[in-house]
């Protein structure tokens, strides 16, 4: 686990049982997911908005995650 991971607590217990839901409700409605043990939300956004701008498309990401501002480009904002 990288150092500056290290100190970030474990996901909550009631919250694993949840994931097989979403996932099965995401797939349901028809809408992407991404789920990989190792790889955080974090950078499969980052990878999507990357790839998404490339191809000349506008991405807002929804987060009050300051670490995305990173990402931040004339394509790319954060609402």
């Amino acid at each position: 686990m990288p150092e500056y991971k290290a100190q970030r607590p474990e996901m909550p217990a009631d919250l694993r049982p949840q994931l097989d839901g979403i996932a099965g409700w995401l797939q349901a409605a028809n809408i992407a997911s991404f789920c990989r043990e190792g790889v955080e939300a974090d950078d499969y956004i980052a990878c999507l908005a990357r790839r998404a701008a490339e191809r000349n498309m506008a991405v807002v990401i929804a987060s009050a995650d300051k670490d995305f501002m990173q990402l931040v480009s004339p394509r790319v904002g954060i609402g």
